[in-house]
């Protein structure tokens, strides 16, 4: 899946029908892990990533669901699909996870995390710290009183008024 976003971009960048200067990529789960892979692991295709209640350590996400949920989960099942056709090996896990690839992170990030039972805000305090580690530019904005879906409409409004503000930051509106 994360090779069809990059190439897509490159495609439509190829095509003329976008600005390749002018991309970023915004995801929410695993959406929000997607972005946070594509500012790791093809950091010239993105300008800025947003990254919603997203994932950055599948090791520690598997293992803290695996404890939480048992080893049959139909969350677990969802991301041993999604990302490595059911590999639970913790290498294969660590190479694919973006916060032991920060160092390759060359443009802005904003994480956004609510108080969240499927994906920890600690997901998200570790990718902020080993961006700042590397020397990135990260910005982490918690949100309290609500969960993975953002369904409060306050919490909702600020996380939507955060993204707004970075993309117009980082390329424009």
């Amino acid at each position: 899946m994360q090779n069809d976003l990059t190439d897509s971009v490159l495609g439509l960048a190829k095509q003329g029908a976008i600005d390749p200067n002018r991309v970023c990529i915004v995801g929410r789960s695993y959406g929000g892990y997607a972005a946070l892979a594509g500012a790791a692991f093809t950091p010239d295709v993105f300008k800025c990533a947003v990254s919603i209640g997203g994932v950055s350590d599948l090791p520690k996400m598997f293992a803290e669901n695996k404890s939480r949920y048992g080893k049959t989960s139909a969350l677990l099942d969802y991301w041993s699909r999604s990302t490595l056709n059911n590999d639970y090996d913790r290498g294969a896990l660590k190479a694919i996870s973006p916060c032991f690839s920060a160092e390759k992170i060359k443009i802005p990030v904003l994480l956004v995390h609510g108080e969240d039972k499927f994906v920890n805000i600690n997901q998200s305090k570790l990718m902020s710290k080993a961006i700042k580690r590397a020397k990135g530019d990260v910005r982490l904005v918690k949100l309290k009183n609500d969960g993975h879906s953002l369904k409060n409409s306050a919490t909702r409004t600020k996380a939507v008024q955060e993204i707004v503000t970075f993309v117009e930051k980082h390329i424009g509106i």
